[in-house]
């Protein structure tokens, strides 16, 4: 696929890129975090709105007006996800599979793809209108490392249907459960439907962050799925006040333990079935 226009054309002028250095350099917390945050505003407000901008190794077309991961990620790369990060890239190995559900613009998908090299394998699952286009640039825009299969549907318990309802501001908290924006209708499957479909056996890790709908997706996929196939690594954001069900408890019955948790994500690694007594 190619991009258009191509990256570099939305390049941040000199006054942009030095309100990105500066941010970039601030610490994360502090009076000096707090002018961070005033001059990130300042960029955006010197134009524009979309920046191509290298970061993680990586080549990125952010939108941070629409898309809040986005601008953490361009204006304080250190400090978004940085725990989740490091977790999921000290598990890479040669020929590693992702399967990275809400995937927003690509960030984790572009960044496992790049640490996993052409042995690896990412399928980046994203519905949402214009969002899936920005994902669709980002994974175009960096040919290298491991193939990132795009899939065009949103998760849930099974093959179907659903209304997913999108946000008016950050565009990232479109959800099948809540939104104060309008809906569209977009195909769904199970997770284990997506791994027969993809041919996937295993994956190694599974990042989920799908607004508070994980209770749709992880309860009937760890009813159904074998233990063999279950990811070895989970990252799922924990922030809903409203699952119907406790899916990290639900993940550590299953067999899971937690590697480390942020108030926001939790890592989870499936214990080998010596931890467990073979039960697991």
């Amino acid at each position: 696929m190619s991009v258009s226009p191509a990256y570099g054309a939305h390049a941040p002028n000199a006054f942009q890129r030095a309100c990105i250095d500066f941010t970039r350099a601030a610490p994360a917390g502090g009076l000096i975090r707090t002018a961070a945050s005033a001059v990130y505003r300042a960029a955006l407000a010197a134009g524009g709105g979309v920046f191509d901008v290298d970061t993680y190794g990586r080549r990125f077309r952010f939108h941070p007006r629409d898309n809040l991961a986005d601008k953490r990620a361009l204006f304080f790369p250190r400090h978004w996800d940085a725990v989740e990060r490091q977790v999921l890239l000290d598990a890479v190995t040669p020929g590693f599979v992702f399967l990275d559900v809400g995937a927003n613009s690509g960030l984790y998908a572009v960044i496992v793809a790049g640490a996993a090299g052409p042995s690896g394998r990412v399928a980046a699952v994203e519905p949402q209108p214009d969002v899936k286009d920005w994902l669709a640039f980002n994974i175009a825009a960096n040919p290298d490392g491991a193939p990132i299969t795009h899939i065009d549907a949103a998760l849930a318990g099974e093959r179907g249907e659903a209304e997913l309802h999108l946000a008016a501001r950050n565009r990232g908290t479109a959800s099948l459960g809540r939104g104060d924006g309008p809906t569209v209708t977009v195909p769904t499957l199970g997770l284990l439907d997506l791994m027969d479909d993809l041919g996937i056996e295993r994956a190694d890790a599974l990042k989920i962050d799908i607004e508070g709908a994980e209770d749709r997706v992880m309860p009937p996929f760890f009813a159904r799925c074998p233990r063999e196939r279950l990811p070895r690594l989970i990252l799922m954001e924990t922030l809903s006040p409203d699952w119907s069900v406790d899916c990290v408890a639900l993940a550590k019955q299953t067999g899971y333990e937690t590697v480390a948790d942020t108030r926001r994500n939790i890592a989870l690694r499936l214990k080998s079935a010596d931890d467990t007594g073979g039960r697991a």
